[in-house]
């Protein structure tokens, strides 16, 4: 029981750690773009859907609510690209924070196996539990 424990332990921890990578790069890559990466977007006045796209979506949505969709987009990308000087600097923190919050937890996943490992071996045990001295 002691070895299925700490096995899924590892297996969560490394998962989690994994992740937790992924995120951090993700957000140092983002930070690192600046605006230079957005610049092209600002020009665009419209989403345009790839073809296969656009006949994909025809046959599941209406007209009315595809153009609002890709109206939607477009005003959402307006919103990021007027915040995105104030955005890039917060992701810079985001991978520190990433690696903070992967910490808390796997000491938490730590914790939890140390204690499911003590409740396995008391459980499991086939001494008897000590008795009380009588002097």
């Amino acid at each position: 029981m002691r070895w299925l424990i700490w096995g899924v332990t590892l297996v969560l921890l490394a998962i989690w750690t994994g992740t937790a990578a992924i995120a951090a790069a993700v957000a140092d890559w983002l930070a690192s773009q600046g605006t230079g990466a957005l610049e092209g977007l600002r020009d665009s006045a419209a989403i345009e859907l790839p073809a296969w796209a656009q006949t994909w979506l025809a046959l599941v949505l209406p007209t009315e609510v595809l153009q609002a969709l890709t109206q939607t987009i477009s005003t959402s990308m307006d919103g990021v690209l007027a915040g995105w000087p104030w955005l890039s600097s917060a992701l810079g923190w985001l991978a520190t924070l990433v690696w903070v919050v992967w910490g808390i937890g796997a000491v938490i996943a730590v914790l939890c196996a140390l204690a499911l490992h003590w409740i396995g071996s008391r459980l499991l045990s086939n001494k008897p539990a000590p008795k009380a001295y009588a002097g």
